[in-house]
């Protein structure tokens, strides 16, 4: 074998180790944005009924009915006469 099959073999390897690399990453970064957009939608779901909740708290405590709007004002009144 000549001196130039063999660095025409070598560099062919190297190419081709490269190419094999670069398939094995490009796939593992797939599988990983797979789950990263499994982990934001779970996130976004989430969120969302976080805020539903909150929401209905919001509601429940300025409604008159529950009367806790006057219990904090009250609460507050006393707390100025006090201190």
């Amino acid at each position: 074998m000549s001196i130039t099959t063999m660095i025409v073999v070598i560099v062919a390897l190297v190419v081709f180790s490269d190419l094999v690399g670069r398939r094995r990453r490009g796939r593992k970064r797939s599988r990983e944005d797979e789950r990263r957009d499994e982990g934001y939608e779970e996130m976004t779901r989430e969120l969302k009924q976080l805020r539903e909740r909150v929401e209905t708290l919001e509601r429940i405590v300025t409604d008159d009915r529950y009367g806790l709007n006057r219990e904090f004002e009250n609460l507050d009144q006393d707390a100025r006469r006090s201190g």
